[in-house]
């Protein structure tokens, strides 16, 4: 524990709290750990966390409780004394662009969608010169036809990259 203060953006605070105070962690266990909350969107007293919410007003991480939504990395005054926790469950965590160009135009902390990047399909077809050998010339067509030929689907009811599940943590 060291001496903060937070100050900023209507935080409120100086005191003793963790260096590590408001870092998301995955944990390799299903229970958090002493000083750790899951990140599952639950609601937490403003008093008794009083260092995690200060953290979060101090570093910008809070918005109105109507524009919370699971999923970016932003906690929500409930108004009644209670702070929302970011809800991060199910979503796959990606380094922030800072600048490097890969994923430009990304706020820190904010959610994206899921994608599939624009690609095509290539089909082959076979033009029958002699119908009873069965013998011909093949071509290939890309992109789409207007002969009605479909390539097969393949895949699940989403796109993912292959990931372990670990719980989502928040240093309090």
């Amino acid at each position: 524990m060291t001496w903060q203060t937070f100050s900023a953006n209507g935080a409120a605070y100086t005191g003793y709290a963790s260096i590590d105070i408001g870092a998301p962690r995955l944990d390799g266990q299903s229970t958090p750990r002493t000083g750790w909350l899951k990140r599952n969107g639950g609601s937490y007293s403003k008093t008794t966390y009083a260092p995690l919410w200060n953290w979060a007003l101090h570093n910008g991480r809070v918005v109105t409780l109507g524009s919370w939504a699971a999923g970016a990395f932003v906690f929500a005054d409930n108004g009644n004394g209670t702070f929302k926790l970011p809800d991060n469950r199910g979503e796959f965590e990606r380094v922030w662009d800072d600048g490097r160009g890969i994923d430009s135009g990304r706020n820190f902390g904010s959610q994206q969608s899921d994608d599939i990047q624009s690609h095509s399909h290539t089909q082959r077809y076979q033009v029958l010169t002699n119908r009873q050998s069965g013998t011909g010339d093949w071509f290939a067509v890309s992109g789409s036809t207007t002969n009605g030929a479909q390539t097969g689907s393949s895949g699940g009811s989403e796109t993912r990259p292959r990931n372990v599940a670990l719980l989502g943590t928040i240093k309090f």
